[in-house]
């Protein structure tokens, strides 16, 4: 099988006519929000592979890399028809992290050894 598409389609069929597969990253941010980040939605497995490469790269070095990480793929093109066909503005994912943040701040999964969320820069 070549490409990934037929490797899905041996695997576990054919898509439905007029769908396809679409594919999301997930890093476990426990630790920092009480729960699992998800990033958007994609079609290709190889672009959400590389998506939780960089998502769990980011964890690896605590909170402010990973906010910085989600917050730009968020501002990348999405495929999703939950949120639509268009990228998040900085200031959208920026405000999606202050909510997620802010929830945060009352969970008991949270890591507390860990000063208050500060702002932060994202990443160019």
């Amino acid at each position: 099988v070549d490409s990934t598409g037929e490797w899905l389609e041996v695997a576990f069929g054919p898509s439905q006519e007029g769908h396809s597969w679409h594919f999301r990253a997930t890093v476990d941010a426990r630790r920092f929000l009480g729960r699992t980040l998800s990033s958007r939605q994609v079609t290709c497995i190889r672009q959400a592979l590389a998506l939780k490469q960089d998502l769990e790269s980011a964890r690896q070095q605590g909170w402010p890399m990973l906010r910085a990480s989600w917050v730009q793929s968020m501002q990348e093109q999405r495929c999703s028809r939950r949120f639509g066909h268009r990228a998040l503005s900085a200031s959208e994912a920026d405000a999606m992290c202050r909510a997620a943040e802010e929830k945060a701040e009352s969970c008991p999964r949270v890591q507390r050894t860990r000063p208050s969320f500060a702002p932060c820069k994202t990443l160019a």
